[in-house]
């Protein structure tokens, strides 16, 4: 028992390491892109130009009560408060827009004075332009000429304070010269106008030249046709009493053409600003907050509306600085706490969320998926062995094996990432195969011993046939999931690694400790009860089917196979990647609901990244696209725009996983006109997983696994024909899989596959499907080793029921996945279930036809 006593020893040292495999899993939703991929490059740029969009977790809020409430108002700053986090907000923005209005309400208050000295100032100079203009036609200089004119005034206006203001008897002259005007005609738009240009030419602030401009228009209606000089000369109080009067009745019109120009300046509505200037300006109070609300939703309701506010004003999100799920739970749960009353709902979103919460709940159907096929797995191993300490026997020795596998995948996770779909994936593939192999041991032990032969006997005739047999299939089937390494991408690659050594271990313990167990204590009653070992006769198989029911059989599965391939061919299947997460759980809600509230596509919009160009033939096209709810520009967000990096949002009207989504990005990449505009963002990375994936498998990882497990076949058979029949019966297998996983998806989940799912089951199917052919070749190759008449069908009575009951314990195992959670597992289950089971009616069952019709027609052309 020495091999019994080293493995024993191995499970319990690789138990340790295989408890840790979970630290070193990875829950990435982009785990499949290429780093080659224009998606990951974008996702580079915005990590190192742009880290507030990189760090995109969000706090969705829903109120009872409207957001503008002010308990929502209080809600928000108590909580930002409480938890020390530098998160924002609509409140944000609306906070740093009331703080603006109060300064404009502040400074507008010093603006009065200004008002009432410009006033002042033009009433005075007006008065004495309307004065000197009285002088001056009294006197008729306007009929001398200038300097002579000039002189005159001078010596008439000595000793007055008229004195010092003969450079305004020079602009009257000029004026009325260039007019054409008789003197006596001018009115006070004229002498205005003159008083109006003095004044102005000597002013340096551009807003008393503005708002002198608009007392100035305002003015000229109000004095046209007037002519106080005539009415009131040399009696300037008079005068200046009449002008200050028209300044008066104009002024509150000026203050409002002030702040228009104001506005127009500061690029803020100019409703808001004339309310703000005008009741400071009357002295009135303001609803600063209110005015301040309305300012962001005129100013950038398309992004409030998109980014911040619900369509119903009753929900808003929040963006914490942070990626940490934990910190986020915690605001989260400050958020709740703080919010009773006014709170109804509060999620949390985001990649780095869903990735959590996609990790959480990949562990509970982990463990559902286990439980189940554990238990399938074992009612099905009774049902063949017909025992029950048979049934646990080889259940102990595949459960070691899958220990020993998931140990070194844990190695293996300490230098490459492990996608947490490949854990699932060993735990099923290692437990289907491994019960293969030690079934498929058993019951060549159990064939043997009822020929009479010794326990050690038995099991070493066990360990050398079928031990071979399970040899060649563990290394087909190792090779043909190591394929997948060749993908160049996190979760293709991560399956590639790991469930190879589940595979390889499995084989290792069947073939070596099995044995070892078997001829200890195969012979004893207890180890078959219920049931019991009796000797019995061999008894040759001698019959075979007629050639005419070959021939129809064969016809019918090429028929088959050839209507399903090409469905497989050319099937594209969905890429929505919310199939993975569950129903029920909480991030599944807080899509749902944010879609219902929200521009869907608004928590992972489609980004552009212009490397110095402007992509202004996609924005074009963007701007009537049904499909785009939305596009936010580094002019909107000016912190878009980074060392000549210009980062364009585009918000799609889908969910970002969505195929509507990646259509948009298709889209915006056959329009664009210059590769220096880069597509990117959720749904571009969904796209070019998919995309350059499939490529990526059909090039490298189909290719090799075709190969790779062809050639084992033909080195362990050194026959044509049955490889010819192996690949035939597997490509039969695969095909009929997946069109049959598709409909009964579309039947019970109302979706087709998820896209990988048809790449994994061709891969699975190779694998398993060469254990089966290889079961069922390498009995045929011994009954011709004894000349058995009719070697071709002679197995379909001692290993068929075996083989067919190896894919029953394997479709066991992948269809316990039918539990999980989420759509996408469970159809995996599904297609991968229906692979084994396809493979192995084919390997027993169709697998003689084809030998039997390569047979008949070599024998029809030997005649010729």
């Amino acid at each position: 028992m020495k091999r019994t006593a080293f493995w024993i020893v191995i499970a319990a040292i690789a138990a340790l390491f295989a408890a840790q495999l979970d630290r070193v899993l990875v829950y990435s939703e982009t785990a499949m892109l290429p780093k080659d991929a224009e998606s990951y490059k974008v996702k580079e740029v915005v990590n190192t130009y742009f880290k507030d969009m990189a760090n995109n977790t969000l706090l969705f809020a829903i109120f009872e009560t409207n957001v503008t409430d002010e308990r929502a108002w209080n809600w928000y700053w108590t909580l930002k408060n409480e938890t020390k986090l530098n998160m924002t907000s609509i409140y944000d923005i609306w906070k740093t827009s009331e703080k603006g209005l109060k300064k404009l309400y502040d400074a507008s208050k010093n603006f009065k004075n200004m008002y009432e000295g410009l006033g002042e100032g033009l009433a005075n100079l007006w008065a004495a332009v309307d004065v000197i203009h009285y002088i001056m036609v009294i006197n008729g200089l306007y009929s001398l000429d200038k300097e002579e004119a000039v002189s005159t005034f001078q010596a008439l206006v000595y000793g007055t304070p008229l004195e010092n203001m003969t450079d305004v008897a020079e602009l009257l002259y000029d004026a009325v010269a260039s007019s054409g005007k008789d003197p006596t005609s001018v009115d006070e738009v004229f002498t205005l106008t003159v008083a109006y240009r003095k004044l102005k030419s000597g002013l340096e602030s551009e807003y008393a030249k503005a708002y002198l401009d608009c007392l100035y228009k305002g003015l000229i209606g109000e004095v046209k046709g007037k002519k106080y000089w005539l009415d009131y000369p040399m009696d300037f109080e008079s005068i200046k009493n009449k002008i200050m009067d028209d300044i008066k009745s104009v002024e509150p019109k000026s203050v409002r053409c002030f702040s228009n120009w104001f506005a127009a300046k500061v690029g803020l509505p100019g409703d808001i600003v004339e309310e703000v200037v005008v009741s400071a300006y009357e002295g009135k109070e303001v609803n600063l907050r209110g005015l301040a609300l309305k300012l962001i939703l005129e100013k950038e309701g398309d992004i409030i509306k998109t980014l911040f506010l619900s369509k119903d004003w009753k929900a808003t999100i929040i963006r914490l600085p942070t990626n940490d799920y934990e910190t986020a739970k915690r605001v989260k749960e400050e958020a709740i706490k703080l919010g009773k009353g006014i709170l109804s709902k509060a999620y949390l979103l985001g990649p780095g969320v869903l990735s959590v919460e996609l990790q959480e709940a990949n562990i509970e159907d982990a463990r559902r998926v286990q439980e189940l096929s554990h238990a399938l797995v074992l009612v099905v191993l009774f049902l063949i062995t017909r025992s029950i300490v048979a049934s646990v026997i080889p259940f102990l020795v595949v459960g070691i094996g899958i220990i020993v596998g998931m140990a070194l995948a844990y190695f293996v996770g300490l230098a490459f990432p492990i996608y947490h779909i490949a854990k699932t994936l060993m735990i099923t593939t290692g437990l289907g195969l491994g019960m293969d192999y030690s079934i498929f041991i058993l019951a060549r032990f159990k064939e043997e011993a009822t020929k009479g032969l010794s326990p050690k006997e038995a099991a070493a005739v066990a360990a050398k046939r079928a031990g071979h047999a399970v040899g060649v299939s563990a290394l087909a089937a190792s090779l043909g999931f190591a394929s997948l390494a060749l993908s160049g991408t996190l979760m293709l690659d991560s399956m590639g690694l790991t469930i190879p050594l589940v595979v390889l271990a499995t084989a290792a313990t069947a073939m070596t400790l099995l044995p070892e167990v078997l001829s200890k204590i195969g012979e004893k009653s207890w180890f078959w009860w219920p049931g019991r070992l009796t000797v019995r006769e061999e008894r040759p198989f001698e019959g075979r089917p007629r050639t005419s029911v070959l021939v129809a059989v064969f016809v019918l599965a090429i028929i088959l196979t050839a209507y399903s391939l090409v469905f497989y061919i050319n099937y594209k299947g969905t890429s929505d990647t919310t199939l993975f997460l569950p129903e029920g759980t909480e991030a599944y809600e807080a899509l749902l609901e944010f879609a219902q509230r929200f521009p869907p596509g608004a928590w992972g919009p489609v980004y552009l990244v212009s490397l110095n160009c402007d992509c202004h033939n996609v924005l074009e096209s963007l701007k009537h696209n049904p499909a785009v709810a939305t596009v936010i520009m580094p002019e909107d967000v000016p912190s878009l725009k980074k060392d000549g990096i210009n980062l364009i949002m585009v918000i799609p009207n889908s969910q970002p996983f969505s195929e509507e989504a990646m259509k948009l990005v298709e889209e915006i990449r056959h329009i664009r006109e210059d590769k220096c505009c880069l597509v990117g963002g959720t749904p571009a990375e969904l796209l070019d997983t998919k995309v350059l994936v499939t490529k990526s498998f059909w090039s490298k990882v189909a290719p090799f696994a075709i190969t790779a497990t062809m050639l084992v076949l033909l080195v362990s058979t050194r026959r044509l024909p049955p490889v010819v029949s192996a690949a035939f019966s597997l490509v039969a297998a695969i095909s009929w899989a997946v069109t049959l996983s598709h409909y009964l998806s579309l039947y019970a989940w109302g979706s087709p596959l998820y896209w990988i799912t048809p790449l994994i089951a061709f891969v699975a199917t190779l694998g398993i499907g060469t254990d089966y052919n290889v079961f069922y070749i390498s009995r045929v190759l011994e009954e011709l080793e004894k000349n058995v008449k009719n070697a071709v069908w002679a197995p379909v009575k001692s290993a068929a029921p075996v083989i067919l009951g190896l894919a029953s314990i394997m479709a066991s195992a992948y269809l316990g996945m039918l539990v999980a959670r989420s759509v996408a597992l469970r159809q995996m289950g599904l297609a991968l279930g229906f692979s084994a089971l396809f493979a192995a009616i084919n390997a027993t069952l169709l697998n003689p036809v084809t030998l039997s019709i390569i047979v008949l027609i070599a024998s029809i052309l030997k005649k010729r």
